[in-house]
């Protein structure tokens, strides 16, 4: 674990409004921000209680330094603390710091290989209003960090740092940009020969023969490059300084003017990695190139519109001052006349600048090396993945429910399935429904609370990135859920664990014996032999049989599989024969009145015979109970239904749509019409904000579309549309 704070370089950048926005933003990243807490706040909303910190910064006004503490604590890849321990780390950094009674706001990050927390952090003291500037902070956050490793059993980092000042800040540069900065390239070229030089001429002639100048800047010294970039001497190494390098080689002696041809010279490139990035980083600075040229012209482009509008501006105001000179009298009409003028040039010139100032910022900005690979690698290029998947220290670190197996030699990323984000490090997230799956080439590893629909996905990538033979680790819980569904649905994979593999084969024996005893009690319900069948017959068999059923039109739709339920008795149940409704079904005697004889013909001849009853247990079932077959507009209702669902999942303001069902009737709000497949539809706003989607006819439509939306209408049973007692 690593906690570190993050400086502002001038205080007046320092806006706690704006941390707090760009820790709490998602950036369209489903994985980013896990969880914010609020501390020592009225108000638990962080939006809100940002503002009430932004009051009680702006009592102090005696403070000149920054009012804000950003405070970002890292864990080891793989480590994934639970909420109560991350909360508890918090709140005891804080406390080692000072801050146990400051307000602050906190946000999890998700996104990256390491799990961690931005802290913002108000530095002014909510009731007594005075500021607290931690001293010495990294020795105290390294010495907190020690005790809460050892506690909560987190994986011990250095907490000692080697380099500090601008040298840290310059290595902290080259992880995050993945580009090379000139102090590191000085210390790993140069240093050796720069240590060696017996005097300054011998020194001078090392920085020419490298590119560089050494020249005295202030109290000390500086080393430049032909680009105007600096770094200190005693930033490269502390026995570089000004004072040492005098005790060694006496009082400093500027170099002669003379130029030489330098053997090697300064230029950024990405750092040394196992994968090679000479054309990719080629292809990095024609793009960036081209971007920065159309940036200019389309910045020279906007500064001469701006001027443009500015000058019509002041010349339309000249105007109207002239016209004020000619045609109004009286000091006083004239002096309020020009003051609105005035007034009103003023009032365009900053509109016109605002505008100029938008344009400039819409405008695409340089991106980085790592984030340009994050953006190709997103979109699909292998050759950015494995640049950033090279870059990674050591190799991932394995924790949580993971699956896995034989790794491939060049991974790939799974086709047809795009990434919802990736990390630095070259880790693929892919977004299911509220649970993610990450994939770092090597492992799969899935959230704590993965669905069964997210559970079956990563199976299936499994599949395809490590073949048939996997390996799942985590927890009891989850190896028993991935046995059960690689079970049920009957996925071609076998477990490297003999125990899963095991149960795995005794959960498909127990149903494959369930499923024949269903088949054969159907087949003893059968009676009679079945008469031959004709092709089309067969083959709906068939397919009844693998779980496809055709519909009334010739659609195929696929028919839910249900174990261990028979068909609906023939026979109805004892005190249900015999009942009114069944009377006009029943053999009848005639009942004779006195003086009439009862006659044979008055009997029915089949009244102690057993008819013969229909059997239809070969009949196909009907796709919609109630209905035999569906109808086209029926057909164009669920398709535009389906249309509809599949983006409500995506567009959340989207309202549930539902077909209209013969017999269903009630008032409704009229939300609109479509057209399906050539088929007028009607939609209706239901008192549970759900969309009735009603099938009509073209007649039918032209009168409903001189309604306006929001209008009351009644539906019947029928499908008929009424407003004000009128049918449309």
């Amino acid at each position: 674990m690593i906690a570190k704070q993050i400086p502002m370089k001038v205080a007046k950048k320092s806006n706690f409004g704006e941390l707090v926005n760009y820790i709490t933003n998602a950036q369209n990243k489903h994985e980013r921000v896990h969880q914010i807490t609020v501390t020592n706040c009225y108000q638990t909303y962080y939006a809100y209680a940002t503002d009430e910190i932004l009051a009680i910064q702006l009592q102090n006004t005696r403070a000149e330094s920054d009012k804000t503490y950003h405070l970002i604590i890292s864990f080891r890849t793989g480590e994934q603390p639970a909420p109560e321990v991350l909360e508890a780390i918090e709140s005891r950094l804080c406390d080692a710091l000072g801050f146990k009674e400051h307000q602050r706001i906190s946000a999890v990050h998700t996104d990256t290989d390491n799990m961690h927390i931005h802290v913002a952090i108000n530095k002014i003291h909510p009731y007594r209003l005075t500021i607290h500037n931690p001293y010495c902070d990294h020795k105290t956050l390294g010495k907190a960090c020690d005790k809460l490793e050892l506690e909560y059993g987190l994986a011990h980092d250095n907490h000692d740092p080697k380099q500090r000042g601008s040298q840290s800040r310059a290595f902290d540069m080259e992880h995050a940009g993945g580009v090379e900065s000139l102090l590191g390239w000085i210390r790993r070229e140069c240093l050796d020969q720069i240590r060696a030089a017996p005097t300054w001429e011998g020194l001078h002639e090392v920085m020419q023969r490298n590119g560089l100048v050494l020249s005295a800047k202030g109290n000390g010294l500086v080393i430049t490059d032909r680009e105007g970039r600096g770094v200190k001497p005693s930033s490269i190494a502390r026995d570089l300084s000004k004072n040492h390098l005098e005790q060694r080689l006496g009082h400093f002696s500027p170099s002669a003017a003379h130029h030489s041809q330098p053997e090697q010279v300064y230029q950024p490139r990405p750092m040394t990695s196992r994968h090679e990035t000479v054309d990719l980083y080629a292809e990095y600075q024609r793009e960036q190139a081209q971007l920065m040229a159309s940036r200019a012209a389309a910045r020279l482009e906007s500064a001469k519109r701006t001027k443009l509008s500015i000058e019509a501006a002041k010349n339309e105001a000249r105007l109207k001052r002239s016209a004020i000179e000619l045609l109004t009298s009286g000091r006083l009409n004239k002096k309020l006349l020009y003051q609105l003028t005035s007034k009103t040039l003023q009032a365009k010139i900053k509109n016109i600048n605002q505008r100029h100032r938008e344009e400039r910022q819409s405008q695409s900005f340089r991106t980085s090396w790592l984030d340009w690979l994050q953006q190709k690698a997103a979109h699909g290029n292998q050759q950015a993945l494995s640049a950033l998947r090279a870059r990674r220290r050591t190799s991932p670190a394995q924790g949580g429910n993971t699956v896995t197996g034989e790794a491939p030699k060049n991974p790939q990323p799974m086709p047809g399935i795009r990434p919802n984000s990736i990390t630095k490090q070259g880790t693929l997230i892919y977004r299911v429904g509220a649970s993610a799956i990450r994939d770092d080439g090597t492992y799969l590893k899935v959230s704590k609370a993965i669905s069964q629909k997210g559970l079956e996905m990563s199976l299936h990538m499994a599949m395809r990135r490590f073949g048939t033979r996997i390996r799942v680790e985590g927890t009891a819980e989850f190896k028993q859920r991935v046995v059960q569904l690689a079970a049920t649905a009957k996925l071609p994979l076998v477990f490297d664990n003999e125990a899963l593999e095991e149960q795995r084969r005794a959960i498909l024996s127990v149903t494959h014996k369930s499923e024949q005893t269903h088949e054969q009690s159907i087949g003893n319900r059968t009676p009679g032999p079945a008469r031959p069948l004709d092709r089309r017959a067969r083959v709906d068999r068939q397919r009844s049989y693998a779980g496809i059923e055709r519909t009334g039109n010739g659609l195929l739709r696929q028919r839910l599989h249900k174990p261990h339920v028979a068909r609906v008795g023939t026979k109805p149940p004892p005190q249900g024969k015999n009942r009114l409704r069944g009377l006009p079904e029943l053999g009848m005697v005639h009942v004779a009145e006195r003086g009439e004889m009862l006659l044979p013909s008055h009997v029915p001849g089949d009244m102690e015979q057993q008819k013969s009853h229909p059997n239809n247990s070969v009949r196909r079932t009907p796709p919609h109970s109630g209905r035999m077959m569906a109808t086209s507009g029926e057909e164009a209702a669920l398709k535009y239904i389906a249309e509809r669902e599949a983006k409500r999942e995506v567009i959340k303001d989207i309202p549930k749509h539902i077909n209209w069902e013969a017999g269903q009737g009630g008032r409704a709000e009229f939300a609109g019409w479509r057209q399906k497949d050539g088929q007028p539809l009607i939609l209706l706003k239901s008192d549970k904000a759900e969309i009735i989607v009603l099938p009509t006819d073209a007649a039918t439509l032209n009168r409903v579309k001189r309604l306006k939306i929001g209008a009351r209408v009644a539906f019947d049973a029928k499908g008929k549309v009424r407003q004000k007692g009128l049918s449309l």
